[in-house]
C-alpha cells in the first residue's frame, strides 16, 4: 500500500490521472465506486451530528418534568449551549469547507480499479494498493470483489456477471504481466497500465506548475464564526428550550392538577398568572379546607384580600365559620357562643349569623324564665334588656347593699336614756344595726337569690355576685356593671316598758329599696317595701337579752324582703 499527495504530483502525471478517473483517456479503470460523501464531510458531519445531539441531549434534561430541578434550566446552562453549539459549528463549517474541496478536486471522490491495482481517492491522499497484493476476487451477479493480502478488501458494482466475470480475468491477466511472469516489463507498459506513472507525454497547453489544493477562504474564519456563532446558538438555544419548557410544564402541571404539581411548577421558575394567582391558591385552599381546621383556613385566607380567588375563599372561610358557630350553638350554652364570639366574632362574615344565635339563645333562656319564673310582665321586659346587655358586655351581675341609719335613731335613743326603766348601753338599739350584724343577713339574702335565679339562669347568662357595701352617701351612684342595689334603712320609733325586767324598747321599721340597674339603661327595675315591728311582750318578759330581741327583729325584716324580691322578681320559684 502507498500513500500518495496527488497535489505533490507533476502536472502531466495530474492531468493523466484526471483523464483516467473520468474515462476520457487510458488506462480506464476496470470498474469504480463513487463514495456518497467524501470521509472528511462525512467525519465532520458526524461530529456536528454528535454536539447536536449533546444539544438536545441537554435540552431534553427535566424538559416537561414538574419533580426536576432542571425542568426550567438555569442561566448557567447556557455556557453548556455555547461550547455545544460553537464546536459544532466549527465541524458543520469544516464539513462544508470539505463538502466544496471536494467538488474543487477534478476528479471524482471514488474507490478505482485500474489494471495496475486500486486507488481509493475518497481522503486527503491517494491510497494506492498494486494488483500484486490481490489474493482473492469474487464475482456476483451484479458486483465483483478483490481481497488483498492484509485482509482490505473492496466491492465494486457491475451491470452484470459476465462483466464481473471478465473483469476477474482481467486481474488475473494484468497480475501476472506486472509480477513479470510473461516476460520484462517496460516502462511504457507500466505506464499503459498505471495512470499514476508518467507516459512521457505532456500537452503543451497546460500550465507547468501542479495543480493546488484548494483551500476556502472562510474555513480560516471558521473559528471566529464558530465563537461568535456559539454564542448566539447557546444564549437563544437557552431561550427557546425554556420557553418551550415551561409550555410543557405548564401543561404538565394542569394535567397532574394536584396542588404538589402546581408548588412543582412555582418552584422550578414557573410564572404564568393562572397557576400563580389562581390554581396553585386553589389548591392550597383545597387543602386548608379539608383540615377541617378554622384557624388553618384563616392562616391561609390572611393577607389575600386581593386575590382572584377570594370570593372562593371568603365562601369557604364562611362555610368554616358557620360550621364552627354551629357546632357552638349544639353545646346549648352561652358559653360556647361568646367563646365563638371571642374569637371569631368580629368576622363580618358570620357578625350576622352570629347575632341571631345569640338572640335565638336569650331568646331561649327568657322563655325557660317567663315558664318558670312567671314574672310579671314589666319585670320580664326588664330581663330582657339586662340580657341583651350582659350578651354584649359579659354575664356579670354585682348585688350591693347600702346601709342607713335613719334620723330618728339617734332620737330615740336618747328617749330610751331618759326613761326611768333605761336598761343600760346594752339596750340601746343602734348598736344591732350596725355593719357587723348586717353582713351576715344580707348574705343570706343574697345566697337565697343565688339559688333561685340559677335555677333559670345558668351562670354563663348571669352571673351574680357579691360586692362591697356602698357607703350611705352613694345613693345615686353610676353603675358600671348590672347590679342590684337593696338599701335598707333602719328607723326606730315609740318606747315601750317594761316593769318586769325592768327595760325600756323601741319599735323598729325597716325601709328596704330594691334598685335594679343596668348601665346607661334609664329604667331600673325598682321595688319599696318595709317591716315595721315592736319586741315581742313574751321575749321581753322570758328575760331574753336586747340583742336576740332586735337580731330576730332584723332577721324577721331581712325574711320577709327576701320573699317579696323574689315574689316580684319570680314569684314561680319561690
Amino acid at each position: 500500500m502507498q500513500r500518495i499527495d496527488f497535489f505533490e504530483l507533476d502536472r502531466p502525471i495530474q492531468e493523466r490521472f484526471v483523464a483516467s478517473a473520468q474515462g476520457t483517456a487510458p488506462p480506464i479503470p476496470l470498474a469504480f465506486r463513487r463514495s456518497f460523501l467524501p470521509r472528511p464531510v462525512l467525519g465532520w458531519s458526524a461530529v456536528a451530528v454528535t454536539f447536536a445531539l449533546g444539544a438536545v441531549a441537554l435540552a431534553s434534561a427535566g424538559y416537561g418534568d414538574v419533580r426536576s430541578s432542571f425542568a426550567l434550566q438555569p442561566s448557567s446552562v447556557i455556557a453548556g449551549y455555547v461550547l455545544l453549539g460553537a464546536f459544532g459549528l466549527y465541524a458543520t463549517l469544516r464539513a462544508i469547507a470539505a463538502g466544496l474541496e471536494a467538488q474543487a478536486i477534478p476528479f471524482p471522490a471514488a474507490v478505482y480499479l485500474f489494471p495496475s491495482g486500486v486507488i481509493d481517492t475518497r481522503g486527503k491522499q491517494l491510497v494506492v494498493r498494486p494488483i500484486g497484493e490481490i489474493r482473492h476476487v469474487n464475482v456476483g451477479n451484479r458486483s465483483v470483489s478483490v481481497r488483498f493480502s492484509d485482509g482490505v478488501g473492496f466491492t465494486f458494482p457491475v451491470p452484470n456477471r459476465a462483466r464481473a466475470e471478465e473483469i476477474e480475468r482481467a486481474v488475473g491477466e494484468y497480475r501476472t504481466r506486472l509480477a513479470g511472469e510473461s516476460g520484462p516489463v517496460s516502462v511504457r507498459d507500466l505506464a499503459a497500465l498505471d495512470p499514476l506513472k508518467d507516459n512521457g507525454f505532456s500537452n503543451p497547453f497546460s500550465p507547468p506548475e501542479p495543480m493546488r489544493r484548494p483551500r476556502p477562504r472562510f474555513r480560516l474564519l471558521a473559528p471566529a464564526v464558530a465563537i461568535v456563532g456559539g454564542i448566539a446558538f447557546g444564549y437563544g438555544f437557552f431561550l427557546a428550550r425554556n420557553a418551550l419548557a415551561e409550555d410543557a410544564l405548564y401543561r404538565a402541571a394542569r394535567a397532574e392538577n394536584t396542588l404538589a404539581g402546581y408548588r412543582e411548577y412555582v418552584a422550578r421558575g414557573g410564572n404564568r398568572s393562572e397557576i400563580t394567582d389562581i390554581l396553585l391558591p386553589r389548591a392550597e385552599l383545597a387543602e386548608a379546607a379539608a383540615k377541617k381546621s378554622l384557624p388553618a383556613l384563616q392562616a391561609f385566607a390572611s393577607g389575600r384580600e386581593s386575590s382572584p380567588i377570594w370570593p372562593e375563599i371568603e365562601a369557604a372561610l364562611r362555610a368554616s365559620l358557620l360550621a364552627e358557630l354551629q357546632a357552638a350553638e349544639r353545646e346549648g350554652t352561652r358559653s360556647a357562643l361568646r367563646a365563638f364570639q371571642e374569637r371569631y366574632g368580629t368576622h363580618p362574615l358570620v357578625a350576622d349569623a352570629l347575632e341571631r344565635a345569640i338572640q335565638a339563645h336569650r331568646a331561649r333562656v327568657l322563655a325557660q324564665f317567663a315558664k318558670e319564673a312567671k314574672p310579671h310582665a314589666e319585670v320580664l321586659e326588664f330581663f330582657r334588656r339586662l340580657l341583651a346587655y350582659t350578651d354584649q358586655h359579659g354575664p356579670r351581675v354585682e348585688i350591693r347593699f347600702r346601709r342607713v341609719l335613719g334620723s330618728s335613731v339617734e332620737r330615740t335613743e336618747k328617749q330610751l336614756k331618759k326613761s326611768r326603766l333605761f336598761a343600760g348601753e346594752a339596750s340601746l338599739p343602734a348598736q344591732y344595726f350596725d355593719a357587723e350584724d348586717s353582713e351576715p343577713r344580707e348574705k343570706r339574702v343574697i345566697d337565697a337569690l343565688l339559688t333561685r335565679l340559677s335555677r333559670v339562669f345558668p351562670e354563663d347568662v348571669l352571673k351574680l355576685e357579691p360586692a362591697p357595701a356602698l357607703p350611705e352617701s352613694e345613693a345615686d351612684a353610676k353603675v358600671t356593671v348590672p347590679t342590684l342595689l337593696v338599701t335598707h334603712q333602719t328607723e326606730m320609733k315609740g318606747v315601750y316598758m317594761s316593769q318586769k325586767p325592768r327595760a325600756a324598747y323601741t319599735g323598729i321599721s325597716v325601709i328596704f329599696e330594691v334598685s335594679f340597674r343596668i348601665p346607661n339603661d334609664p329604667q331600673p327595675y325598682e321595688l319599696r317595701t318595709s317591716v315595721w315591728q315592736v319586741p315581742s311582750t313574751r321575749a321581753v318578759r322570758n328575760g331574753t337579752s336586747f340583742a336576740e330581741i332586735y337580731a330576730e327583729i332584723a332577721d324577721d325584716a331581712f325574711t320577709k324582703l327576701t320573699d317579696r324580691t323574689l315574689g316580684a322578681l319570680a314569684p314561680g320559684l319561690r
